[in-house]
């Protein structure tokens, strides 16, 4: 997708308002092909550190691929051995500068990043998401000068829409993070909170907000991650799919909700079930 900025409305209009109303949780059904108990055995089960940290390096690696980070100096080779050098040696900003090409260093850098802040989600996998904690993450996760603090000021479209206009997105996104909490709590209190129908509906309509200048994506998966955490999923889930095949259910969801309308769900669920069944080559704690 190609993003565009402007401090004018762009010509092109398109509902948000429509479309955030029929974001609810429970639109997200639940695939009837999928195997239910497969699909939640994962959860609140533990994985080796080994594990945890190699679906980590293979989340990003995928990340990469589906957003719109112009890698050209590190490929998804290299990620790993950035991982085990930035864990081992305490490799950070100030060892990068060692690094002589700048794009290279922006690069190893952006790669520690996420790192960083997909560790710092699961350690507060048992903490209230507030919106604060988005920016904070947000800005962790950006080099140089794209590192804002704060939600854009700028009308954002792509395609055939447009996404929140700025000054709605702090209440848009609140009443988002509310929500969320509100159903976590139910998950807290009596576990029979439909989970990938909650994740997907969230991924949804973050991309509809798209709260930021840059980094919207990133911060979309990242906070899957998050999510998943938060319901006790046990490692990092890469997203296997093609960009062309995730941003097509993203558009999907968008224009041809009625016919897709599993299509997401299903998206969540079979890349959880396939990092579960990749843990079982290594033994369950």
């Amino acid at each position: 997708m190609d993003f565009q900025s402007s401090s004018q409305q762009p010509s092109v209009f398109y509902n948000f308002v429509t479309l955030s109303a029929k974001s609810k949780m429970e639109n997200y059904s639940f695939p009837k092909n999928v195997e239910y108990n497969e699909a939640y055995e994962p959860f609140k089960k533990s994985v080796t550190n080994e594990f945890w940290y190699a679906s980590a390096c293979q989340f990003i690696v995928r990340l990469i691929k589906l957003s719109n980070l112009n890698f050209s100096k590190i490929s998804g080779n290299n990620v790993s051995e950035i991982i085990f050098d930035h864990t081992t040696h305490g490799l950070h900003m100030a060892t990068t500068d060692q690094i002589s090409d700048n794009k290279e260093r922006s690069e190893t850098q952006e790669i520690i990043n996420i790192f960083n802040v997909l560790k710092d989600m699961y350690k507060k996998k048992n903490q209230l998401l507030t919106i604060e904690q988005i920016i904070l993450w947000h800005s962790e996760v950006m080099v140089g000068p794209k590192r804002f603090k704060d939600f854009r000021d700028k009308w954002a479209s792509s395609d055939d829409q447009i996404f929140v206009e700025p000054k709605e997105i702090r209440s848009k996104l609140g009443n988002l993070v509310k929500e969320f909490n509100s159903r976590h709590q139910d998950y807290l209190l009596n576990a029979k909170t439909p989970i990938y129908s909650v994740i997907a509906w969230f991924l949804h309509s973050f991309t509809l907000i798209h709260p930021f200048e840059h980094g919207n994506g990133r911060m979309a998966l990242l906070l899957v991650q998050f999510l998943l955490f938060s319901f006790d999923f046990p490692s990092p889930v890469p997203f296997y799919n093609s960009k062309l095949e995730y941003n097509s259910i993203l558009s999907d969801h968008d224009k041809k909700y009625s016919e897709k309308k599993d299509s997401l769900t299903n998206l969540i669920i079979q890349n959880s079930i396939r990092v579960f069944r990749n843990s079982k080559t290594l033994q369950f704690l």
